[in-house]
Formats: structure tokens, C-alpha cells, sequence
């Protein structure tokens, strides 16, 4: 029932379906995403450049616990066998 022009119904209104809901009971889909893929950041080349010039600073400050952790990250990041 629509009431008079300008005038709010005085009675509570509850919606308890949301006929428009795009979510429904589907699998989630993991061929889109709200991001685009960019072909920008830095390389892994430039990568261990920064960490072995972060591992020289740390040396020179003698900040060994910093030392082990970033030589971890550089041994992490290189390929096995090499």
C-alpha cells in the first residue's frame, strides 16, 4: 500500500530478503580481481642489491642480529643450488 505523498509510514518496516544480493552460495571466484596486474616494482636483481647493502650497513654497525636476518631473507629469496 503507498501512503499519501510526503508522508513517511509511522509503522517500522523490516526487509528480510535482499532479492539484489550478488554474494548467493556460489564458489568464491578466483579468475577476477578488483586490482589489476602491474608490470611495475622492484626486481629481484634490485631486491638483493638492497639487502646486501643493508647487510653492509648492519656489519659496519655491528648490528649481528640484524646481519643473520637479512642474510636469511637473501639466502631465502636465491634459487637452490646457487
Amino acid at each position: 500500500m503507498v501512503g499519501e505523498a510526503g508522508f513517511e509510514s509511522a509503522e517500522p518496516v523490516e526487509f528480510t530478503v535482499n532479492v539484489d544480493d550478488s554474494r548467493g552460495d556460489g564458489p568464491t571466484r578466483v579468475d577476477v580481481s578488483a586490482r589489476e596486474l602491474v608490470a611495475i616494482g622492484p626486481s629481484e636483481t634490485a631486491l638483493e642489491s638492497a639487502l646486501a647493502r643493508a647487510i653492509e650497513g648492519a656489519v659496519d654497525a655491528g648490528q649481528w642480529a640484524i646481519v643473520a636476518a637479512l642474510v636469511r631473507e637473501l639466502e631465502a629469496r636465491r634459487p637452490r643450488g646457487t
